[in-house]
């Protein structure tokens, strides 16, 4: 999910996992990060929030402890020698002679591991298992800043990664937004599983898992609310989001398994409904009530984490 910036607590990590012209995850030999305002003009000296300095790239080697793809089994599952730095959510390259990929950690324990998406490969136990990272620091002064959010909106700001693979240089922009709120998954996989025991049993049946399909869910969801201009904030703490949430589940689920197009087509067209009924009468995100007789906005609040609209 995109990169979300909380006001008042304190520095953030920016991550990004650099790619070559072929699509292929390569960690380079340096890279470098720079963080701009774009709100404010080229010639402003307050457009640069955070000047060109070095980007971490991620320390993590070790190898293989034992055959893992799809060929073994369980294509979700790996053990490592050493599992030293690696952590769940974050992303690493497998390499054994010219067999490479990139795979996210989706649960570990000890040296563990299982994938978010199944291995493609074959490897022996003697394939390497690196990170491959950017990282950043986005600073406190950014995003403790009452006037970032409260009167400017909040963004849009950028940042700026720079790196150089085979000869050839890169400028990935990532740009993203000060928000008070997270945006936690409003459903569990328990919830999708009571949803619909039937599609219940043939996921336990499979190599699918809940976790994958809210992902992506998500993923669908708050891109949807952005093209609506909808704050998810506001759909979150409310029932409907969490139902709109878990239909997409199920309409991944079964999209995802074979003979079961009706049920997924059925469960898109419920999902789309339901956001349908969530954009209903919503007030577009950055607006506010005005009363109709004194033309007075409501006054806004620069407590932490209340205000959700900035007052214009």
């Amino acid at each position: 999910m995109q990169l979300r910036v909380i006001y008042g607590e304190g520095t953030h990590t920016a991550i990004l996992v650099p790619r070559d012209a072929l699509c292929r995850a390569i960690a380079p030999a340096s890279a470098t990060y720079e963080i701009l305002d774009l709100r404010r003009s080229e010639s402003d000296s307050d457009r640069v929030v955070q000047a060109s300095a070095a980007a971490t790239i991620s320390s993590v080697s070790t190898t293989l402890a034992a055959t893992a793809g799809p060929g073994n089994g369980d294509d979700y599952a790996l053990t490592l020698t050493s599992a030293t730095g690696v952590v769940v959510g974050h992303t690493y390259r497998i390499s054994e002679g010219a067999l490479t990929e990139a795979v996210t950690i989706a649960g570990l324990s000890g040296t563990s591991a299982r994938t978010l998406a199944p291995l493609q490969n074959d490897y022996t136990g003697s394939a390497t298992f690196t990170g491959i990272e950017l990282s950043g620091t986005i600073p406190s002064a950014l995003s403790d800043e009452e006037d970032q959010i409260e009167s400017a909106g909040g963004g849009p700001f950028a940042i700026i990664w720079r790196y150089t693979i085979d000869s050839i240089d890169y400028v990935i922009p990532t740009q993203f937004f000060l928000s008070r709120y997270s945006i936690p998954c409003p459903a569990t996989p328990a919830d999708v599983a009571a949803y619909d025991p039937r599609l219940a049993r043939k996921v336990a049946a499979s190599h699918l898992t809940y976790t994958q399909a809210l992902n992506a869910a998500m993923l669908d969801f708050i891109g949807e609310l952005d093209a609506r201009h909808i704050s998810p904030t506001h759909a979150l703490l409310q029932e409907a989001g969490k139902l709109a949430v878990i239909k997409k589940s199920c309409a991944k689920l079964a999209m995802w398994m074979e003979n079961e197009a009706d049920l997924a087509d059925k469960y898109d067209a419920e999902y789309h409904a339901q956001m349908e009924h969530i954009g209903r009468g919503r007030a577009p995100l950055g607006t506010v009530d005005v009363d109709c007789t004194s033309a007075v906005a409501e006054a806004g609040s620069s407590t932490k984490r209340r205000g959700i609209l900035a007052r214009c």
